[in-house]
């Protein structure tokens, strides 16, 4: 269990295979608000806490298999900018990368936070590194490497956010009865891959 100074509240909690990361601030240690409402340095500061956190419970970026973000609408309308932010973080990763799931909120708190990031790694209970495979549709507009679209690392299966959204186009647009028909299927051929 790692814990953050002067704070009850677990920064992660490792269970079997599973190291869960709380979902990280730009907040420092001494409670200042880092970078206030500027969400690329904030992206930065918080995916280097969590590699931080990864460290210090003897796990490292290769581990990771989910990442999800929530970030305040408001400041970036291009979640493409934030994906490119924590990939350049990550920079490059020798084995499959974790999903990732960007989902938009109305604010965050405390004021001047816009995003949060929580993140889930595997690593072996005797330290070992686990096997990985990774599922890709060309179809969809989703995460880009070194991101996984669907990852399977032992015996648990990870999704990115699945959305109707292809490449060029948003398909059915409207349509949640549609969509939602879309987004099951893309599901089952990434799982099916898997």
């Amino acid at each position: 269990m790692v814990k953050k100074t002067d704070n009850p509240i677990s920064q992660a909690v490792r269970v079997g295979n599973f190291l869960f990361i709380a979902g990280q601030i730009s907040i420092d240690r001494d409670q200042n608000i880092f970078a206030p409402y500027n969400i690329l340095e904030q992206t930065k500061f918080v995916m280097e806490q969590i590699i931080s956190v990864l460290s210090n419970a003897n796990f490292d970026i290769g581990d990771l298999v989910q990442l999800r973000g929530f970030y305040a609408s408001g400041i970036c309308e291009d979640e493409y900018l934030i994906e490119k932010q924590i990939s350049f973080v990550l920079g490059e990763l020798n084995c499959p990368g974790p999903v990732l799931t960007l989902v938009p909120m109305p604010t965050l708190r405390p004021e001047g936070i816009v995003i949060q990031i929580e993140a889930i790694a595997m690593r072996g209970q005797n330290g070992e590194i686990l096997s990985r495979t990774v599922a890709w549709d060309s179809t969809w507009s989703g995460p880009s490497k070194p991101f996984s679209q669907a990852l399977k690392v032992a015996n648990m299966i990870f999704t990115s956010g699945i959305t109707a959204h292809a490449i060029d186009t948003i398909p059915a647009e409207g349509d949640l009865a549609e969509q939602c028909h879309l987004v099951m299927q893309r599901i089952d051929r990434l799982l099916s891959q898997l």
